[in-house]
C-alpha cells in the first residue's frame, strides 16, 4: 500500500483553504505549486515542488 499523503493544512495567513496544482516544470515535466486558493492573500502559490508530498511537507511545515 502507498504512503498515505499529510493532510494539507489552511492558509496561515488567512485561514482559507489550500490546494496543490500541478504547473509546468523547468527542470522536470512536471512540477507543484501550493498555496491559499484566495489570489488577494499573500499565502498564494508561487514556489514549485518536483513532488505533491514535497509541497504538502513544506506547506505544513511554514503553517504549523
Amino acid at each position: 500500500m502507498p504512503p498515505k499523503t499529510p493532510a494539507l493544512k489552511t492558509c496561515p495567513f488567512c485561514g482559507g483553504e489550500a490546494s496543490v496544482k500541478q504547473a509546468p516544470g523547468i527542470s522536470s515535466p512536471v512540477m507543484f505549486t501550493i498555496g491559499c486558493l484566495d489570489e488577494s492573500c499573500i499565502g498564494f502559490p508561487a514556489t514549485k515542488f518536483q513532488t505533491r508530498k514535497d509541497a504538502i511537507a513544506a506547506w505544513n511545515k511554514r503553517a504549523s
